[in-house]
């Protein structure tokens, strides 16, 4: 070997050490105080609001980021939103198989503070500078270049507090929480659990309290099963449990069961109804089959009590669907006046010609 390419090589050699080195210590660096301070300067020179952390690490050869205490405040200071914290752990070595895979995702105690102004506009916006018009035309989406995977994601004690001016809504959840386990982009999976507590929605056209939400669903192959979603408020409860299939065709496939027990002087009061409005109701509906032509059974169950100022002591109604033909099998109305039984059918055949979903209906061809 001449002196010559040995200078070379070494030279060579010398120049990617130097270079190794100086992106390790650039890694380093971007951890201190000093240049996270510096970075935060810069980018709060840049934008209208103000955004600040408390600390960000990151490892990137192991994927590891950290973010803590990270806040966003509008120009005049007001609290926009944060987070406690946000670590984010990914595996490179799966990026050979053309498929990037998140580890682990961590959030605790996200918050935001969202309003509307009467001219539609969200406060989050005057945190940044405005968008600058597009020139060129979107291309259309062609897919992401790898599989995203994830394994694990949990957000915990997360809160929400949404004003809409021009309605004069209000509404604010104080604690949401989420996980979601066995993602796969291309396969289309994800089992996905979500549960918010304390929520409330004031308006002029409604104002109700909510206990507790709770979604528990996984999709794979194309199928929601198990789907199970509940809701306890002061109006009452609702549950809803069962499965999809064929959830990305044109026509899935149904097998739910809704289960809804609501007091109907609660509705009328936290809807500003005008009629008076007593008494508790029971609806049982099972829904199974295409839904452009189900089969459903429907069971309704009233205790008793005044509608809109008529004093009803029961009403019982069960009726079934198949095939787009109705028959109502009892429909019985216990009142002070008397009692009315009611039986028959209803033939949706001809009206629905090409099932419920269709454009194509005539309404004045339905037979009883």
């Amino acid at each position: 070997m001449t002196k010559k390419r040995k200078y070379i090589l070494a030279g060579t050699g010398t120049f990617l050490g130097l270079m190794i080195f100086m992106i390790i210590g650039l890694f380093f660096y971007l951890e201190t105080d000093h240049a996270q301070n510096f970075i935060q300067t810069r980018i709060n020179k840049a934008i209208p609001g103000t955004i600040s952390w408390e600390k960000f690490q990151f490892g990137l050869l192991r994927g590891r980021f950290e973010l803590k205490n990270a806040q966003l405040r509008g120009p005049a200071g007001e609290d926009l939103a944060g987070v406690d914290r946000v670590f984010i752990d990914l595996s490179w070595l799966t990026l050979f198989k053309k498929a990037l895979t998140i580890s682990e995702v961590i959030i605790e105690k996200p918050r935001a503070n969202l309003r509307i102004n009467s001219e539609g506009k969200l406060n989050l916006l005057d945190a940044f500078p405005p968008a600058k018009p597009e020139k060129e035309e979107k291309k259309p989406f062609k897919g992401l270049p790898v599989n995203i995977v994830l394994n694990s994601l949990k957000l915990t004690q997360g809160s929400v507090r949404y004003e809409m001016d021009a309605k004069k809504l209000k509404a604010a959840v104080q604690d949401i929480s989420l996980s979601a386990s066995d993602g796969n982009f291309l396969e289309q999976s994800l089992h996905l659990i979500f549960q918010i507590r304390d929520g409330s929605v004031k308006s002029p056209a409604i104002n109700t309290e909510i206990a507790q939400l709770q979604l528990d669903a996984n999709l794979k192959n194309g199928q929601l099963d198990p789907l199970l979603f509940k809701l306890d408020a002061d109006t009452g409860t609702l549950a809803l449990s069962g499965n999809i299939h064929d959830i990305f065709v044109k026509q899935p496939n149904l097998d739910i069961r809704l289960d809804l027990d609501t007091s109907l002087a609660s509705i009328r009061e936290n809807f500003h109804l005008k009629p008076d409005l007593t008494g508790d109701a029971k609806l049982g509906l099972t829904v199974q089959g295409e839904l452009n032509n189900p089969r459903a059974n429907l069971r309704l169950d009233y205790g008793g009590g005044n509608l809109a100022g008529n004093q009803i002591d029961s009403i019982r109604l069960d009726c079934q669907l198949n095939d787009r033909q109705m028959t109502f099998d009892t429909f019985r109305v216990n009142a002070a006046s008397g009692e009315l039984n009611l039986k028959g059918d209803v033939d949706l055949q001809k009206a629905f010609t090409n099932g419920f979903l269709a454009p194509e209906r005539d309404l004045d061809a339905l037979s009883y």
